[in-house]
């Protein structure tokens, strides 16, 4: 009896020993099949390229059939202005007359009337030119009443001048050194004519002639 019972726990230890390698040797070959299939179908192995064998740019590309036009116009040289080139007085369209006062030692007394041009272009910018030469007349107007001095036909024409010039004025000539007339050469009579008088300046350029007016010009200076 107790030989049975030796028999049968033996039996037992050794069937469990028995299923317990089994169950082993499943869960092993199960665990490498599936890593198997993981890094063979999800998880492919990616190539990698030295640094020095990465191009930097792409190869250039020349546009064909539908993308290449045409006609290419050609570009001639100086077809297109260079921006900031002074236009010539070829495009010369209008001009504005700017009269200052000038003194030359500072003291405070105005010497006489400084006249500055500015030319303009059909779109109204700025002309420089050099090298051409203009006639540019000045014709001053003076009035016995402050309030008739916009009406240059209620003045009278009390000095005129024409001068050459072959450029517009330069920075250094601009307000007061383009064009200069002393007081003492208009002579203008103080005790018959008001302070403040008007200036026609007509320029007769290669184009054309061109003219312009300002009012409230000082013809003498001030009294002390």
């Amino acid at each position: 009896m107790n030989d049975n019972k030796f028999n049968l726990v033996a039996l037992g230890f050794f069937g469990t020993i028995c299923l317990c390698l089994v169950v082993a040797v499943l869960l092993g070959g199960g665990y490498f099949l599936v890593d198997g299939f993981s890094v063979g179908d999800s998880a492919p192995v990616q190539a990698t390229i030295p640094p020095e064998n990465i191009p930097t740019r792409l190869p250039a590309m020349t546009p064909t059939g539908s993308a290449q036009p045409d006609d290419v116009p050609e570009e001639l040289p100086g077809s297109v202005p260079e921006r900031g080139e002074p236009s010539g007085l070829d495009n010369l369209a209008s001009i504005t007359v700017l009269p200052f006062s000038y003194d030359d030692d500072d003291d405070g007394v105005d010497e006489g009337v400084a006249i500055d041009l500015v030319f303009y272009d059909a779109n109204d910018e700025v002309i420089s030119f050099t090298g051409t030469p203009i006639e540019i007349t000045m014709e001053f107007y003076a009035f016995t009443d402050f309030f008739s001095s916009s009406d240059l036909s209620q003045g009278d024409l009390i000095y005129t001048e024409t001068v050459t010039r072959d450029h517009s004025s330069t920075l250094d000539e601009m307000f007061d050194n383009y064009i200069r007339i002393p007081y003492e050469t208009m002579n203008v009579d103080p005790n018959k004519y008001d302070r403040f008088g008007s200036v026609r300046v007509i320029v007769d350029a290669p184009t054309g002639s061109f003219e312009d007016v300002s009012m409230l010009v000082i013809l003498y200076p001030e009294e002390e």
